[in-house]
């Protein structure tokens, strides 16, 4: 039991190790025009969501918000990022994510019987869905703890925010399609090995 505890804290390591690298070799976001960055992090919960559920990805979630804390204060790269200086916009959104994508895995992989196809398409499925609630997450948040300060103050309009929201969404949508495209490719190989690690999704 204590050395499968440390082959699970060993792959979290792991992957939050790879998430530091991506985050700040730059990697991780691709600036279209100043306003715009869109990020592959969230791909990374998803994969240990589908591999290790909640209990692993709800720490990569941790670690994705964390990140995205730090770098708004750090190296801030769009007009978005001083709103992510708000943990309540950059932790707490992406803990809920790790924690739903995880819980969204375990829900959808049990109809997977050893089925490369079908893992394929479900893995596709639910990246989409659970970046879908990210973008959700993402933009409620902002709404709930900005909305007042852009109708109160006159330098942050309504009409600000609604060129916020529609910036996030435009982002959401490319990286729903990144996540439906990168993650099966990561996870149809690894599921089988995984359940040697991982506590297997299925005995949940």
């Amino acid at each position: 039991m204590r050395n499968e505890k440390i082959r699970m804290m060993t792959l979290d390591a792991l992957f939050i190790a790879m998430m530091i690298v991506v985050y700040f070799l730059q990697f991780a976001f691709v600036l279209i025009f100043p306003a715009f960055s869109i990020t592959i992090l969230h791909i990374f919960v998803v994969i240990v969501a589908l591999l290790g559920g909640y209990k692993r990805s709800w720490v990569l979630g941790l670690t994705f918000g964390i990140l995205s804390l730090i770098m708004a204060y750090v190296a801030p790269k769009s007009l978005l990022d001083p709103l992510f200086q708000n943990p309540l916009v950059s932790v707490l959104p992406r803990l809920l994510f790790g924690l739903i994508s995880g819980y969204l895995a375990s829900l959808f992989i049990n109809k997977v019987k050893d089925n490369k196809v079908q893992l394929t398409i479900y893995s596709a499925i639910i990246a989409a869905i659970s970046t879908l609630i990210h973008t959700v997450l993402v933009i409620g948040s902002i709404y709930i703890f900005y909305n007042d300060i852009a109708v109160s103050e006159s330098e942050l309009s309504p009409n600000f925010f609604e060129f916020i929201y529609f910036i996030i969404t435009a982002n959401g949508i490319i990286e729903i399609s990144l996540a439906a495209i990168i993650t099966p490719l990561v996870v149809t190989p690894l599921y089988k090995y995984s359940r040697k690690y991982y506590e297997p999704i299925k005995s949940r």
